[in-house]
């Protein structure tokens, strides 16, 4: 979604008066309330095509985000949040886990019974009966058990690269479907590295330049690490 350039102009006023005048920085819901938007993706998309013109720098997100004008290199990064010590119970998520490990663990016999169970209920419901009262049932390929994927040596490596763009490593899982993940899954562990996209395979997918500014170098550190220590 690109803005108009009346609704870039004012938005940037409203940056400059906020920082010349000591006031707080507009948060993503007064920026909705006043330019209207439906979601905070709006907002942070409009201070996203700002900095991408140059005009703002952006160091942060959410409550910890600094705002500074013109493109900054050499800005002041908030200390990351500490993560929680304590893993929140979620009823929901542990039910989840329970059929996602079924799944996993190749319960096929239940799952049969339930696929046959439902086919049958189907076929009383239908009027006429249709001849085949069995539903023919197609036997699949089990899918793989549980594994155990192992941190290659690369990651310390992929690290100090991304140390030395200047940023702070965050180790996390990311969901499956990524190459690394599948590359991963094949017995080639492969960790992600960041391209600097947000919210993933959305409506309001963007990427911010100064983003893939550090992708770019963190990919250039990681290069010259393996040919110095090869």
């Amino acid at each position: 979604m690109a803005h108009s350039r009346l609704a870039l102009t004012t938005m940037l006023d409203w940056i400059e008066q906020c920082l010349t005048g000591d006031a707080a920085l507009p948060t993503d819901a007064e920026i909705m309330e006043r330019y209207g938007f439906a979601s905070a993706e709006h907002a942070r998309t409009l201070l996203a095509e700002l900095a991408d013109a140059g005009k703002i720098t952006i160091r942060g997100y959410g409550a910890d985000r600094v705002i500074l004008l013109g493109r900054v290199k050499s800005a002041v990064v908030p200390a990351p949040r500490a993560a929680p010590a304590v893993r929140k119970v979620d009823p929901e998520v542990d039910r989840a886990v329970v059929k996602i490990r079924d799944i996993i663990t190749r319960q096929a016999p239940a799952a049969v019974q339930i696929v046959a169970a439902n086919a049958h209920a189907l076929l009383a419901a239908v009027n006429p009966p249709p001849a085949a009262q069995t539903p023919p049932l197609k036997k699949e390929k089990a899918m793989p058990g549980p594994k155990s994927i192992q941190l290659p040596a690369s990651a310390p490596k992929a690290i100090e690269a991304i140390e030395r763009a200047g940023l702070t490593p965050v180790r996390t899982s990311i969901r499956g479907g990524t190459d690394g993940s599948r590359l991963s899954f094949m017995g080639l562990p492969c960790p992600n590295i960041f391209a600097g996209e947000h919210a993933f395979h959305s409506r309001l997918e963007w990427v911010s330049r100064q983003d893939m500014e550090k992708a770019v170098q963190t990919i250039v550190h990681l290069a010259m690490i393996w040919e110095q220590r090869a």
